[in-house]
């Protein structure tokens, strides 16, 4: 054998490139096919949001939340209460006493109304005037107690009341009826309401003002 041949012709580096060659365009055709990708799943439908601002330095941004829900329009609105009612008809005392205890206990004036309820004129008229009204009841309900002193022809007083209005009438002078006096919560007379006060509760409120401010 003729030693100066070369072994094998393959191992010629050209060859060798050219097989190599072959051998990836084989691999790239034989190669199966991948299978195809799996598709996205579709995206869940956006949440309504409203914007919280964040007032953190190390946060950035905003934070999602769900919208407040609406109120229902067939909520009933509660109704306020009512504060603001007139006051009562004044409830007119009969005890001397009692009424200076309780004008001391509510820091109060009392108004003597010394009258003669069924039978005399003017007196019944300064009721309707002044002590029936409305404006005069929210004065008195803040300012006075009040105590009537009455001397009456027709209907009969308890015993007591009738030494007691005695009294009073001989204490203050009184000589004529009707007479208002006003007294503090130790029986010092502080103001005597003359007849012009008399026709009105804002005549009367006047002049009783007007003489407390001396």
């Amino acid at each position: 054998m003729n030693s100066s041949l070369r072994p094998c012709s393959l191992l010629n580096p050209r060859a060798l490139r050219s097989f190599a060659a072959a051998l990836v365009s084989v691999s790239l055709f034989a190669a199966p096919a991948s299978p195809p990708a799996a598709s996205a799943p579709s995206a869940a439908p956006a949440e309504a949001f409203r914007i919280i601002p964040v007032d953190d330095p190390n946060v950035v941004g905003v934070l999602r939340a769900a919208p407040p829900p609406h109120p229902k329009s067939s909520a009933k609105a509660i109704a306020a209460p009512v504060s603001d009612l007139p006051p009562g008809d004044p409830v007119w005392q009969t005890d001397y006493p009692a009424a200076l205890r309780q004008a001391a206990r509510e820091e109060k004036l009392v108004l003597l109304n010394f009258t003669g309820s069924d039978w005399c004129t003017w007196c019944i008229r300064l009721e309707a005037a002044v002590f029936s009204k409305p404006e005069f009841h929210a004065y008195a309900d803040q300012h006075l107690v009040l105590m009537k002193v009455d001397f009456p022809r027709k209907k009969r007083l308890p015993a007591p009341e009738v030494a007691q209005n005695a009294r009073l009438q001989q204490q203050f002078r009184i000589s004529g009826l009707p007479t208002l006096i006003v007294v503090d919560a130790t029986g010092r007379m502080v103001a005597d309401i003359g007849g012009s006060a008399r026709s009105s509760p804002r005549a009367f409120i006047a002049a009783l003002e007007k003489q407390l401010q001396r």
